[in-house]
């Protein structure tokens, strides 16, 4: 790109109907430079008019003369499409889009959702699969060819997409991804039997039994109203927790449970795809009391599998951390996944717990919000509500608003050669999704009314 490029004063783009677009746009671009955003603007106003034939020869013509936008491949084969476009033209397009993007799982997923847009179900399954070549872990690739694969009717397409998803596919609402697939490959190999192609079945039957195998598997329980923490330290130095839900070493915190309730009081790390050597299980009594001062830490190697080993130990708590060490000596993985913009967004997204009221009272300015909380109660009304606000981590939560970015963001930092002839560009596209919205009451801790004085609420 050259940076001295001598530019004319902005003008604002402007056609004739009576002109040929295929005339007028490629002269325009060739005698003039406008600015990116008059572009994209009047190639909006040509779309709003639904002069698509204009859009698909103004693109053209801006990328032949070296005013290319990034935005501009992505566009031109829908505006092509809308045209009336041969089939061939659109492919060409189609490929044009496909090549500028940099060779990695993120630009090939994205390529392959805008084929699939575009109706081009074989195409964009292909490219899903190439995207899970290039990066095995990331599970995004498996859960939109599981899709197509389906409508297809593909069994092998069914069979790759369901295995990546039971082995790799961790984050919030894995359970119902994980039955889909396995009914999605049940179907798929009964439509293989029922036409006598008992070979593949079989093939495919084995295939999803190979991904139900998990090579570590470790799960904490106890009873009582309080909390612990589970911290898992893996063997290349990754650490799973419940700020780190995911790691790179294959880890995941699916499940981060705390008290009373018996059914939640547990913590469960998966590592289906592990990496020999020595992993250390960090118990921490976060708050609040656990029956008889005990849990018990159940661990379960090579699950789904002839060697599969189940350990059950009791864990005496301590006001210090109970680490147990442990070993894993045929783990399948061999190297830590790759690291993207998009698994940093989500590993972030740790399971949702409740918050402790003597875990936030422990902070200095959790006692004075405390003791605000207690005058302004007391200035209620009677002797009930001042007995109430004075309770002891009697706390009041406010509301914090946070920006979550979704959809698609890109920086990019240039750099100027010293001659000033030429500017290289370093792009970053992020692309991020909010898949779960969780809703939840503030009054009693989102719990039920029950006419005290204490008030909390979920983060």
């Amino acid at each position: 790109m050259r940076a001295d490029r001598p530019k004319s004063p902005p003008k604002p783009l402007s056609y004739s109907p009576v002109d040929q677009p295929e005339l007028f746009w490629p002269d325009y671009f060739a005698k003039r430079t406008p600015r990116p955003r008059d572009i994209a603007a009047a190639i909006h106003r040509l779309h709003e008019q639904k002069k698509y034939n204009h859009v698909c020869h103004a693109i053209r013509g801006a990328i032949l003369h070296n005013q290319a936008q990034p935005w501009m491949y992505e566009v031109l084969p829908f505006a092509m499409e809308l045209a009336g476009r041969p089939q061939e033209e659109i492919n060409r397009a189609l490929s044009s889009m496909i090549d500028v993007r940099a060779p990695t799982s993120e630009g090939m997923t994205f390529s392959a959702a805008l084929l699939a847009r575009l109706g081009r179900d074989k195409q964009a399954l292909a490219r899903y699969r190439q995207a899970s070549q290039i990066d095995p872990t990331r599970p995004q690739p498996y859960q939109l060819g599981l899709k197509l694969a389906v409508r297809l009717k593909d069994a092998d397409a069914v069979g790759w997409a369901a295995s990546g998803i039971l082995t790799y596919d961790w984050g919030p609402g894995y359970k119902q991804r994980h039955r889909n697939a396995e009914s999605a490959g049940l179907d798929a190999e009964e439509t293989l039997r029922e036409g006598g192609r008992t070979q593949q079945a079989e093939t495919l039957q084995a295939r999803i039994a190979e991904a139900h195998k998990r090579d570590l598997i470790l799960r904490l329980t106890w009873a009582g109203e309080g909390d612990l923490d589970l911290k898992v330290e893996e063997p290349p130095g990754t650490v799973c927790s419940y700020d780190n839900a995911m790691t790179r070493g294959g880890g995941a915190l699916v499940h981060d449970g705390f008290g009373p309730d018996p059914k939640n009081c547990y913590e469960e790390y998966v590592c289906a795809f592990g990496i020999s050597g020595t992993y250390h299980a960090r118990i921490h009594h976060s708050h609040g009391n656990i029956v008889g001062k005990r849990a018990t830490l159940t661990i379960i190697r090579y699950q789904g599998t002839s060697e599969e080993v189940v350990r059950k130990y009791p864990i005496q708590l301590t006001e210090k951390d109970r680490i147990v060490h442990l070993s894993l000596h045929q783990g399948r993985r061999k190297k830590l996944g790759k690291e993207s913009e998009t698994d940093k967004l989500s590993s972030s997204r740790a399971p949702v717990r409740r918050p402790s009221v003597r875990a936030t009272a422990m902070t200095q300015s959790a006692r004075r919000a405390a003791r605000r909380f207690g005058r302004s109660r007391s200035e209620l009304g009677g002797a009930q509500d001042r007995e109430n606000a004075v309770l002891a981590g009697a706390v009041g939560f406010s509301t914090g608003i946070t920006v979550i970015p979704e959809g698609v963001n890109m920086g990019a930092t240039a750099v100027i050669s010293p001659d000033r002839r030429y500017v290289r560009i370093t792009a970053s596209p992020a692309f991020t999704n909010i898949t779960d919205v969780f809703t939840f009451s503030f009054m009693n801790n989102g719990g039920p009314a029950t006419g005290g004085g204490n008030a909390g609420g979920n983060p």
